[in-house]
């Protein structure tokens, strides 16, 4: 460019900007921290990240705005390197801080934001009462906002909560899918980012997320307390709601069932049930226990199938379809989602094991019967009245050739204190008089450890 007109470029730019905004806001700023550094300052030959030029060219017009950076994943340890030595320089009285007072919806959170949203979209009263009491009980919805949104959004575009359900559902199972709020975590992971044997002072990232997972389960509620770039990566990749003081973080709350849900996906399987196992015995009052017991269920099957596995039992980690289709996935389980039926799948050669898990006090023969239909697969993505569930007709259909060249076989894991099973013969039901060995490759004593938990529920 000519001198005489750069020159005039910046008498206009000198002459035309008499103030700035109080701050420059910028979104997705972890996109932005891992794309390519495309700019360089005047006399210098060094990358800088896109806002570089912001920062440097406003402090030479006399103005020095705040910069809020936000997303929905942060690493803390690269946004400080990148504006505090990518910007501006320690002598020119530059600060930075990080701040966090995002706290996890509730249901009276939930309760208000739906209303506000859909009465804004002009929705019949009536379908505003419907959708706020189906969201408010539906816990696995309850945290994060984009959750809540992310349903309204679904239920906005096709006016039905079916659908909106369904939809939700099969995103948060979706590993490789955008509302996978572990996404950052599966990434880094499979391109050897990070592994859990990552040592961080005396510990792993594997043991303390196992450890996390745990009191998750036994308690509802867990803190991993991390500090550092620990600290920072647990944040990034959605693990929870951090805790700051004086600017840095010093744990993370884990707090959504979601989160554990999806943990089961990437943390190694075999390590938590070890450890849940170790706990349950010396502490058997665990709060979760539906959850829980899928764990311990789909590692007892498959190591009182091969027992030589039980280091390599493993949670596959992509859909149902690609399980099915799946030749090498060894040793590993798959949980179906929410809307499917079982709560279990093994595959082994050519025989699929269906389990559903039953935990309960007491249990009539109509539920015996309705547990035992969730495992076959007419029923999969169908209510109790028969219909296939709105949003699931494809996948559904995608599935069920897949099962006709395999043996199937239907297992109902029960625990209850009603001793019949009539109206379960067309399934194997496992409970403690029938297969008292059942978790011996696990721990002897598991069936004690259920029954303490049994009488523990029945005195409250």
């Amino acid at each position: 460019m000519p001198q005489n007109k750069s020159a005039a470029i910046n008498h206009t730019i000198n002459s035309t900007i008499n103030r700035c905004f109080d701050f420059v806001a910028i979104d997705e700023i972890q996109m932005i921290v891992e794309s390519s550094f495309v700019f360089s300052l005047p006399n210098s030959e060094n990358a800088r990240p896109f806002y570089s030029p912001l920062v440097f060219y406003t402090k030479h017009l006399g103005k020095f705005p705040n910069f809020i950076v936000s997303g929905t994943g942060i690493n803390y340890i690269a946004i400080d390197e990148l504006m505090a030595s990518g910007t501006m320089k320690a002598e020119q009285f530059t600060s930075h801080s990080t701040i966090s007072n995002i706290q996890p919806l509730d249901k009276d959170a939930i309760d208000a934001y739906s209303r506000r949203i859909l009465s804004d979209h002009n929705i019949d009263a009536a379908e505003i009462e419907k959708f706020v009491a189906l969201v408010c009980s539906f816990k696995l919805c309850h945290g994060r906002a984009r959750f809540i949104a992310y349903i309204l959004d679904s239920f906005l575009a096709s006016r039905d909560m079916e659908v909106a359900i369904s939809q939700f559902v099969s995103g948060l199972s979706d590993i490789k899918g955008d509302l996978f709020p572990l996404k950052f975590f599966r990434r880094d992971l499979e391109e050897d980012k990070t592994s859990f044997t990552k040592v961080f002072g005396a510990d792993t990232l594997g043991r303390i997320l196992c450890e996390g997972i745990t009191k998750y389960m036994m308690t509802g509620n867990a803190t991993l307390e991390v500090h550092g770039q620990l600290a920072s990566d647990a944040v990034r990749y959605g693990l929870g709601f951090c805790e700051v003081s004086k600017g840095r973080i010093f744990a993370v709350d884990i707090v959504e069932d979601a989160i554990v849900e999806c943990l089961r996906y990437v943390v190694p399987f075999s390590d938590v049930v070890r450890i849940l196992a170790s706990q349950l015995l010396r502490y058997p009052k665990a709060q979760m226990v539906g959850l829980m017991l899928e764990y311990l269920v789909a590692y007892a099957l498959v190591a009182s199938l091969h027992p030589g596995s039980v280091n390599q039992i493993k949670t596959f980690t992509g859909s149902m379809v690609e399980y099915l289709k799946s030749s090498t996935a060894q040793y590993q389980v798959f949980f179906p989602d929410h809307c499917c039926g079982p709560d279990i799948l093994f595959k082994d050669g050519n025989t699929l094991y269906i389990i559903q898990v039953k935990f309960v006090d007491k249990i009539s023969k109509q539920e015996r019967v309705h547990a035992c239909s969730t495992t076959d697969p007419q029923h999969f993505y169908c209510g109790r009245n028969g219909s296939v569930l709105r949003g699931y007709e494809t996948e559904r259909e995608e599935i069920l050739p897949l099962l006709t060249n395999l043996h199937l076989e239907r297992q109902v894991f029960l625990h209850t204190t009603t001793k019949t099973t009539v109206g379960m013969e067309e399934v194997t039901v496992i409970n403690q008089g029938k297969h008292p060995r059942f978790f011996d490759n696990l721990d002897s004593g598991m069936w004690a450890v259920l029954n303490s938990i049994r009488d523990e529920f029945n005195q409250k």
